[in-house]
């Protein structure tokens, strides 16, 4: 042998090794890189939680501060146990984070509060941050006490930290303006913030945690997190001090590795840092790299076998005969260990040899497949068409590949990923086919058991939602109920106040509407409070609140619209209404209705004087002949606040 036989023989390998090298080099370039981008998606998650939790605690606080600044200077200096005006009563109602609102003297004793067992407790003004010059009108939050409210605090209530399962309470303190010296203490329930943490941030994936600026605890989703204690959030609290907000990995005090995010409060002195399990997020990496080397790895064995072939006519030259017998063996052993199925059929179909992996998933045994056509694994789950496509591939390409369902002896179905490759000589003559093919039953199973769970998931936010939308749903009108006006009204006033424009309130009442149920049954009523619905539906924008509020009675609340304008869309609604018809069984019932309007802030600060006003201005209307808008004016204030003599 001449060294010009040599050096292709050594030459061949080297590049071959060099490529693969460089397929592994570049796959694992690929997965580093798919490492790096899901622990940069894990931070922008934990970014995002850490976001959402703070805007919510911030708006927890903002309530809290403007109850302070609304309370009523009379009912401060009075000190009326148990009544701390109208905005505390409604903060209360509309807050269930609030276990009570306590109004403080210059020395800490609670003289007026919600829980009238709180009154007499002292509080230790000097246990909370920041610590601030008393003249100072700022919000300041306690450490963690223990007890559902001020009277329920042990001796040791200051004692700090707590334990984890401890029933706790945050306090939020908040001096009042003007003189004498007053403070309001709003007893937080942490378990409200604990739930919200949880809810968005599965326990499993991670935790959430409320702290002071000095670093103190407040509140943690984790089970082992210790309220009242430091550095439980590792260098979150260092990393405040220079930036209010940002995210990076660590390892917690307690040996856990994870990716953290925090972002201070924007008017109060809390942050929030949301930290997510550094394991849980590489999770689904670690799934994608298993399926791209389950797909990665067989075409390096194809492009292995592809390259023993060609290495095998390089040397055919110098010693054809010895290089084709180890060739032969190579070629054997990589058939025989191959855990992928593999044939060898003649250009007519008939199979000369397979490999164990074919028999093993097939089931039959070597002498029962020699010599018989593949179709014998058909499984009659792809038509004739299929199998017609399939060989004008091959016949055109002299290659196929894709997913096929088989039938094993035993009558089992398997899936597979098929691949078909006509094998020629140097001449070009066809010699055989080589099918091979991966089992990927066990991939397809759960891949539909997870699409059957996704399914089930869908329908149950589906059925979620429905449940939802029927709990603040009239269902008969098709307009909100009752209830959610009552729940979102003081908020829509609120909105209002805060940013100076007017609201108005619409009350509409059926006029006769007795009359109509006498005469046409109760049925005929209901398709006159469907067509009254529909008329009010049909013209009230985004942002209105439209409801139901009971028996025949409407009432719609339209943001930024004032008097003028509220009664000219009630006047609207009433000429529509009269000017049609409700067709129940062979009748058309006709009908009209009466209104009253009133605006905020002209009528009233609250909601439950604007519905006074409105209902007073509903009854003129009635008493006035019905079928027409009224609106409320000031010097009407005789009325006793009844409709009842004008059904």
């Amino acid at each position: 042998m001449n060294l010009s036989q040599v050096r292709p023989r050594r030459l061949g390998p080297l590049l071959f090794a060099l490529l693969i090298g460089g397929w592994l080099a570049g796959f694992g370039l690929l997965l580093l890189r798919l490492h790096s981008q899901t622990l940069d998606d894990g931070l922008n998650t934990a970014n995002t939680h850490a976001r959402n939790f703070e805007e919510h605690l911030t708006q927890i606080l903002q309530v809290i501060e403007l109850v302070a600044i609304n309370l009523d200077p009379a009912t401060t200096s009075k000190a009326n146990a148990g009544d701390l005006g109208a905005p505390a009563g409604a903060a209360l109602r509309t807050a269930p984070y609030i276990r009570s609102l306590s109004l403080l003297d210059a020395d800490g004793r609670v003289i007026a509060s919600s829980a009238p067992q709180n009154i007499g407790q002292r509080v230790n003004l000097v246990d909370f941050f920041p610590d601030t010059d008393p003249s100072v009108e700022a919000l300041r939050i306690g450490a963690p006490r223990h007890g559902r409210d001020l009277s329920e605090n042990p001796p040791d209530a200051t004692r700090t930290p707590l334990l984890p399962a401890d029933v706790s309470l945050l306090p939020v303190l908040r001096r009042l303006p003007g003189e004498p010296l007053r403070w309001v203490l709003a007893a937080i329930n942490p378990d409200y913030v604990i739930n919200q943490f949880s809810q968005l941030l599965d326990p499993v994936r991670g935790h959430a945690q409320l702290l002071r600026y000095d670093g103190m605890l407040l509140a943690s989703s984790s089970l082992t997190d210790v309220p009242g204690a430091r550095g439980l959030a590792g260098e979150v609290t260092h990393r405040l001090s220079l930036r209010e907000a940002g995210h990076f990995e660590q390892t917690l005090p307690d040996g856990r590795a994870v990716l953290s995010a925090y972002r201070a409060s924007s008017r109060f002195p809390i942050a929030i840092a949301a930290h997510l399990d550094r394991e849980q997020a590489l999770a689904g990496w670690r799934a994608e790299a298993q399926q791209m080397a389950v797909i990665f790895l067989p075409a390096v064995v194809a492009f292995l076998i592809a390259g023993i072939l060609a290495l095998r006519r390089q040397f055919r030259v110098a010693a054809q005969q010895a290089e084709l017998y180890r060739q032969t063996r190579l070629a054997a052993s990589v058939f025989a260990a191959s855990s992928d199925a593999i044939i060898l059929t003649h250009p007519t179909g008939e199979i000369i040899s397979c490999n164990p992996a074919f028999l093993r998933i097939t089931g039959y045994e070597i002498t029962e497949v020699l010599g018989k056509n593949p179709r014998m694994l058909s499984s009659g789950h792809q038509d004739r068409e299929f199998y017609i496509n399939m060989w004008q591939t091959i016949l055109r390409d002299d290659e196929w590949q894709g997913e096929i369902v088989n039938r094993r002896k035993d009558g089992d179905l398997h899936t597979g990923l098929l691949s078909i490759n006509a094998v020629r000589d140097e001449a070009g003559a066809l010699q055989h086919y080589v099918g091979v093919t991966h089992d990927i039953t066990e991939r397809k199973r759960a891949q539909a058991a997870e699409l059957e769970a996704e399914l089930k998931l869908q329908q149950q936010l589906l059925e979620k939602k429905l449940l939802q939308e029927q709990a603040v749903r009239d269902v008969l009108s098709g307009l909100n109920n009752r209830r959610y006006l009552d729940e979102t009204l003081p908020r829509e006033i609120a909105r209002a106040k805060r940013e100076g424009y007017p609201l108005s309130l619409i009350m509409l009442d059926i006029d006769h509407f007795k009359k109509i149920n006498d005469t046409y049954g109760h049925p005929g009523g209901d398709e006159v409070i469907r067509a009254l619905g529909r008329i009010i539906s049909a013209d009230v924008r985004e942002g209105d609140l439209a409801a139901r509020y009971g028996g025949e009675e409407f009432v719609v609340a339209l943001p930024r619209m004032d008097l003028d304008a509220a009664t000219a869309r009630a006047e609207k609604w009433r000429v529509s209404a009269m000017a049609r018809s409700v067709r129940h069984g062979e009748l058309d019932i006709g009908f009209t209705f009466s209104a009253g309007v009133a605006s905020y802030p002209k009528h009233g600060a609250d909601m439950d004087n604007l519905l006074l006003c409105a209902d007073f201005a509903l009854y003129e209307a009635k008493k006035n002949g019905r079928n027409r808008v009224a609106r409320h004016e000031a010097a009407e204030q005789e009325y006793d606040g009844s409709t009842a003599d004008f059904p």
